[in-house]
């Protein structure tokens, strides 16, 4: 027997993709095809113009485009115009809102490029001089940086010197 479950409203054959599509505790990267304006029929009949994604993986039902999910698009890939989107993959996640007075399952999409990989961080970097200063001032963190880049433990443990140096630096008397 499968140790995976159906979701009752996989039952109900929605036409739209769900937070119920979404295995859970997973996230899906999918790929966007396009996004154009469709009739939408809503509970109790009611019509409705509403912007759709459809993607180019086979079997994947397309996904009703909130406008949270816009704006985490535009902002992963710098646009926001739907024609840019075309061949751009995005990763869904599951997440609660509260609709109306409840909360429900929902989509999201994650605000950053699937699979990217974050620029290596080394000494010749034209921001790591700036990055040092902006730790030993205490303005940023090696934490945050690593967020943005991808930081050897080599490099880690030079970039950890230099701080120290700088602190030393800050801590000199100015002769007058």
């Amino acid at each position: 027997m499968s140790d995976s479950k159906t979701h009752w409203k996989k039952l109900q054959n929605p036409d739209y993709f769900g937070a119920w599509s979404i295995p859970e505790g997973q996230d899906l990267v999918l790929t966007i095809n396009f996004v154009r304006t469709e009739e939408v029929v809503g509970v109790g009949g009611r019509k409705e113009q509403l912007p759709i994604l459809h993607f180019k993986d086979k079997g994947v039902k397309p996904l009703v485009l909130n406008v949270t999910n816009s704006r985490t698009i535009e902002g992963v890939y710098g646009s926001p115009y739907i024609e840019d989107w075309t061949g751009k993959q995005i990763q869904l996640f599951q997440d609660v809102t509260t609709f109306g007075k409840e909360e429900v399952e929902c989509v999201r999409i994650r605000a950053s490029i699937p699979n990217a990989k974050n620029p290596e961080f080394t000494p010749k970097s034209n921001r790591w001089n700036g990055a040092v200063v902006a730790i030993a001032g205490g303005d940023s963190t090696i934490e945050a940086i690593k967020k943005h880049y991808t930081l050897s433990d080599k490099n880690e443990a030079i970039m950890k010197e230099q701080v120290l140096e700088q602190l030393e630096k800050m801590e000199e008397p100015v002769n007058a």
